[in-house]
């Protein structure tokens, strides 16, 4: 069996983000479910926020729609980033 591989575009460095020294030492100053339990936290509030969006946008939709939205754009933004 052959898996293709897509290449990636080009890695433009005016994207990258320098993290600042003092956020390192914070983010090492915390344990592995301390860290993981912030980007649990940052991923719920990025649902939330998407979700109230859509409810601004769509006052029409159901809470079954609104949920099924917002886990089509957390997808493709995890295939899809800017």
């Amino acid at each position: 069996m052959t898996t293709s591989i897509e290449p990636r575009p080009p890695l433009d460095w005016r994207k990258i983000e320098m993290v600042e020294p003092e956020m390192i030492e914070f983010l090492r100053s915390k344990t592995i479910t301390q860290r993981a339990a912030m980007v649990f936290d940052a991923n719920n509030t990025m649902r939330s926020l998407i979700a109230g969006r859509l409810q601004t946008e769509h006052p029409d939709w159901t809470a079954d729609e609104i949920r099924n939205a917002v886990a089509r754009r957390m997808q493709d933004a995890a295939t899809h980033p800017i």
